[in-house]
């Protein structure tokens, strides 16, 4: 994965995001160990917007309401 083009570095974290699976998936420097995202927690979700830009609110609120197991009202 040191090689891939889908490697972002900020400060002292790392993460490799899968385009095709999306799959996310992070390591702090100076630990070996590789901790995978959960596609839907609310840390993917943020870690999505702020480094990668591909949530837009209406996704982000939908992702949420999924979790909760809630239906918009509109959805009823």
């Amino acid at each position: 994965m040191k090689n891939s083009k889908h490697v972002y570095k900020e400060g002292s974290y790392r993460f490799w995001l899968n385009t095709e699976t999306g799959t996310l998936q992070m390591k702090f420097d100076g630990n070996q160990e590789l901790y995978n995202v959960p596609r839907k927690s609310k840390l993917y979700a943020r870690l999505l917007n702020d480094f990668f830009g591909a949530l837009d609110d209406q996704r982000l609120k939908k992702t949420n309401t999924e979790q909760k197991g809630l239906a918009e009202p509109d959805e009823l």
